[in-house]
C-alpha cells in the first residue's frame, strides 16, 4: 500500500475502497476481496499490545494494563529525548482515544491510572475522544499530520488503518507548526521586554497585566502549533491545561508559575483589587516569566525534532 503527497494533498493507491463516512474518514480500510494477505495481518493485530521499541520496554506492563482495563479505540506512545541544557530528563507520554461516549467514564480511571505508573517518572498520559481524533484527521492538521502516525502507535481496536503519509508532508507539517509557534512566541518575547520598561518605571499595574498577557502568548503559541486556535476569555490555569496536552514534557517538571496564576485572578477581580497593597508585591514574576520563556522555544523545538525524525527502526534524532 503506498501513498503519494501532490501538492500537499494526499492521494491514496491501494486497490479496496476509501471509506469517508464520520466514523472512518482519511482510514484505508483492508477489505478482505482486496489485499487480503494485508488485511489478515492487520486484523490479527487488532486487540493487542503493538511491537513497541526498545526504549519503551520498560513501559510494557504498564501498556497491557491500560489497554485491557480501559480499553481505548487507539494507543499512541511518544518517547520525547532528554534536553541536556535544561536539565530535563525524557518523557514519555502516552494518548489514548476513546469513544466519545466513554471519555467521562474514563476520566474516573485518573486514579487507577496515577497509581497505575506511579514507578514511572515523566510519564505523561493524555486522553483524547475518538471525535476529535477523526476531525484533525480530516483536517489534516499539524497534530494529527505529525503525532496520529503508525510508527506511535502501539494499540488499535480498530479494522481501519492510519493514513501514511509521505516524508513531504510530514516536513511541510513541521514547517507550518514552527512558523505558528515562533509567530506567537515572538511577540511575547517583545510583550516581556515592554513589561520590564514599565515595571522600570514604576507603572506596576501595566506592567503586570502585560506579563499575565506574555505567558498567555506562550501558552497559546504551543496551542496554536497544533491545535490550530487561539483561546480567549480563558483562566490562566485553565489555559496551562490546554498547552500542557501539546507539550507535555514541559509541564511534567517544576516551573512553578503558581505566583503568575494569583497575579492573573487578582487582575480579572477589579472589585477586589486593592492595588496598593500589590505594588511591588509581584515583580519577581518578570523573571520567573522570562525563565519559562526560556525553557519553552528548546523544549517546543525538541519535540518537533523528535516527530520529524522518528522511524521506529531506529535513527531517532533531534
Amino acid at each position: 500500500m503506498s501513498n503519494n503527497n501532490v501538492n500537499g494533498t494526499i492521494r491514496n493507491f491501494n486497490n479496496g475502497p476509501v471509506k469517508t463516512d464520520h466514523q472512518t474518514t482519511n482510514h484505508i480500510y483492508l477489505h478482505p476481496g482486496h489485499q487480503s494477505g494485508e488485511f489478515e495481518s492487520w486484523m490479527r493485530k487488532i486487540g493487542g499490545l503493538l511491537q513497541i521499541t526498545a526504549e519503551a520496554a520498560h513501559l510494557k506492563p504498564l501498556l497491557d494494563l491500560l489497554f485491557t482495563v480501559a480499553e481505548p479505540e487507539r494507543m499512541f506512545l511518544y518517547t520525547f529525548p532528554a534536553i541536556d541544557e535544561l536539565n530535563l530528563e525524557p518523557c514519555h507520554e502516552i494518548r489514548l482515544v476513546f469513544r466519545e461516549e466513554r471519555i467521562e467514564e474514563v476520566s474516573s480511571l485518573a486514579g487507577f491510572v496515577k497509581l497505575a505508573s506511579f514507578k514511572h517518572r515523566s510519564l505523561i498520559i493524555t486522553l483524547q475522544s475518538n471525535t476529535d481524533f477523526e476531525e484533525n484527521l480530516q483536517d489534516c492538521s499539524d497534530d494529527s499530520v505529525l503525532c496520529f502516525r503508525e510508527e506511535f502507535l502501539v494499540f488499535s481496536n480498530s479494522p481501519y488503518r492510519l493514513r501514511t503519509c509521505t516524508d513531504e508532508h510530514i516536513k511541510l507539517a513541521y514547517d507550518s507548526a514552527m512558523h505558528d509557534f515562533n509567530r506567537y512566541y515572538n511577540e511575547g518575547v517583545a510583550a516581556l521586554q515592554a513589561s520590564k520598561m514599565l515595571l522600570g518605571d514604576k507603572h506596576y499595574y501595566q506592567a503586570y497585566s502585560l506579563v499575565v498577557r506574555v505567558v498567555e502568548q506562550v501558552y497559546n503559541a504551543i496551542i496554536c502549533a497544533f491545535g490550530y486556535s487561539f483561546k480567549v476569555g480563558l483562566k490562566l490555569f485553565e489555559l496551562k491545561k490546554k498547552a500542557a496536552q501539546y507539550l507535555p514534557q514541559l509541564f511534567c517538571f517544576d516551573y512553578d508559575l503558581a505566583e503568575i496564576e494569583e497575579l492573573s485572578l487578582l487582575l480579572v477581580n477589579r472589585e477586589q483589587l486593592r492595588f496598593d497593597s500589590m505594588l511591588g508585591s509581584f515583580d519577581s514574576t518578570l523573571g520567573i516569566t522570562e525563565e519559562f520563556m526560556a525553557a519553552a522555544k528548546p523544549c517546543f523545538e525538541s519535540k518537533l525534532n523528535y516527530l520529524l525524525n522518528y522511524s521506529k527502526g531506529g535513527n531517532n534524532h533531534g
